[in-house]
């Protein structure tokens, strides 16, 4: 190729596997391609997948390309980062691909076009420090306080309406199951059996409170395990690795790392997709990890 072909995003890697196993529901070309020849139309050989702007630094020495950036307006995300960067030097130039929403970088740039000055509001995240740091510490402090009082006001709101329900003393309770066993005359003298008329205990209810605040009802949702959403080659695994530095080699079908301190294998169950990290604890074994993490999207 002329130019060297990047795809800038998060989660750039997911996105194309992703559309790899889902080749099946696409076109019936595509289809006879994949099984024909058995070659995957999104295996892209030329296109470097990139996650960060370190890792498109580290990809090429200064030199063309062409780089797929996400967020078309321009707003926020790695598409302004770059802007930042390339906007001043006159060879670079901006492909926008669809019209954005007015008010946006993009659509200014698609209206009044370039080869001008413009003033843009560059936002980072700083440390608090000094009056800043004091003042921010005392609205936590105080917003927790707060919160904790209304918890303990609604708690002894809850607690008065359920004595209410409770009974007395010398009360007799909604729940007892109470049966005359005789009853007295008005000569004062009792009498064994009922009157005519006749009396049904029922079995006592107790009615659930639902608890609901301003928002609504109040649902605990049970937890449920962590899911990872990917089938991970480890030939591709491998050279995610390389791309960010860490020496590796297979070794009878394990992927060993940092010389030797790190395993990456599959399970001894060879229909299992499970991917198994071996290794002692350390810098590279936690950096091994997070990569590995990066592969799969996680529920």
């Amino acid at each position: 190729v002329a130019y060297s072909l990047a795809l800038l995003n998060n989660v750039s890697y997911n996105v194309v596997e992703f559309a790899k196993s889902q080749i099946e529901w696409m076109s019936d070309k595509l289809m006879k391609s994949f099984e024909g020849a058995r070659n995957n139309p999104f295996h892209f050989k030329h296109v470097k997948l990139c996650h960060s702007l370190a890792e498109l630094a580290k990809v090429w020495i200064p030199s063309p390309k062409v780089v797929l950036v996400s967020t078309p307006d321009m707003e926020c995300g790695f598409s302004r980062d770059l802007f930042f960067q390339w906007c001043s030097s006159p060879e670079n130039s901006i492909i926008i691909t669809n019209r954005t929403s007015p008010g946006t970088l993009a659509r200014d740039l698609i209206e009044l076009g370039g080869n001008r000055t413009l003033t843009l509001q560059v936002k980072k995240r700083i440390r608090l420090e000094g009056e800043e740091l004091e003042e921010y510490q005392k609205k936590k402090d105080k917003e927790a306080k707060d919160k904790q009082e209304k918890e303990k006001e609604a708690a002894a709101v809850s607690s008065e309406s359920e004595d209410e329900d409770l009974t007395s003393g010398g009360v007799k309770g909604k729940h007892d199951l109470l049966v005359k066993t005789f009853e007295t005359n008005k000569q004062g003298q009792s009498r064994f059996f009922k009157s005519n008329k006749k009396q049904f205990p029922m079995f006592p209810f107790h009615e659930t409170k639902i608890k609901y605040d301003e928002y609504g009802e109040v649902i605990r949702i049970p937890p449920h395990d962590t899911s990872f959403i990917n089938e991970l080659q480890l030939s591709d695994f491998k050279q995610t690795l390389q791309r960010n530095g860490i020496d590796c080699e297979f070794m009878d079908g394990v992927l060993i790392c940092c010389r030797g301190t790190v395993a990456v294998r599959r399970a001894d169950d060879s229909d299992s997709n499970v991917i198994v990290l071996e290794g002692c604890l350390s810098d590279e074994y936690y950096r091994v990890q997070q990569l590995l993490y990066d592969q799969y999207a996680i529920l």
